[in-house]
Parts: structure tokens; sequence; C-alpha cells
């Protein structure tokens, strides 16, 4: 009789990667806050600079700088609202699988396979919140640079 192939690893990976991918979103989090906040210094800063001095109508290069903040504040607050992602197995599944005879190995293996499966969906939703992070940098950068050339013109 042969003995039951050793899963151990392959499940002590999956927890080690979906471990590292649940801690992106905290990250991710803090670091959309901190650009709500220079955004809004940006703004509150440079607008200011745009509007005191002159007392004119808002140009072209501060409605993009409005209109870039606006932008940026939107996914800001998009990232920080609640994210669903997924979770392990729950331990009535894993009481489920050894009633229905499984042995060690063969929940070790299941269990890696249904980590792995959630990491990836996991993956999608964190890229996608990431590309909107990335987005709202550029939006900063664009607010900032559209505010400079208001004042310099």
């Amino acid at each position: 009789m042969a003995a039951d192939p050793d899963f151990s690893l392959a499940l002590e990976e999956a927890r080690r990667s979906f471990d590292a991918l649940a801690d992106e979103l905290p990250a991710l989090r803090n670091r959309a806050a901190q650009l709500l906040g220079v955004s809004g210094l940006a703004a509150s800063f440079l607008g200011g600079l745009v509007r005191v001095p002159s007392g004119q109508p808002i140009g072209a290069w501060g409605w993009a700088a409005v209109i870039a903040f606006v932008v940026t504040v939107g996914l800001c607050l998009r990232l920080l609202l609640p994210v669903w992602l997924h979770r392990g197995p729950t331990p009535s599944r894993l009481v489920a699988w050894a009633e229905e005879g499984d042995s060690l190995a063969e929940m070790q293996r299941n269990l890696a396979l249904h980590m792995q499966k959630k990491y990836a969906e996991n993956r999608i939703t964190l890229d996608r919140l990431s590309r909107r992070y990335s987005v709202a940098v550029i939006g900063l950068v664009v607010e900032v640079a559209a505010f400079v050339v208001d004042v310099w013109s």
C-alpha cells in the first residue's frame, strides 16, 4: 500500500500567498487616504494662490485642476469603501471533507487548490483597485500641474 502524497508544502505556500495578498488591501487603502490628503492640500494651497491675487473667474487650467481633483477624490473614496475578498473555506467545509472520507493528504490538497482559486479571484480585485489608485496618482499630478500653469499664467 503506497503512502498518501504529502501536500503540506503546497498548503503552506498557498497560505503564505493568500496571507500576503490579504495584507495588500490595507496598504493600498492607507496610500489612498494619504493621496486624498495630499490632493486636498494641493487644491487648497495652489487653488488659493490662483484665486486670491487675481479675483478673476476660474480659467481653463483652473477647471482642469478642479476636474482632476474631483477625479482623484472620487477614486480615493472608492478605494476606501469596503471591498469583499474571498476567505479560506469555513471549518464546516473542512469537517464535511473529513466526513466524506477524505484523508489528511486529500484535505491538504483540496485546501491548497481552494486557496489558490480564491487567491486568483482576490488578485483580480486587488489589481483593479491598484489600477484605480494609479489613475488617482495621475489625477494628482494633473491637478498640481494645472494649478501651477494657472498660477504662472
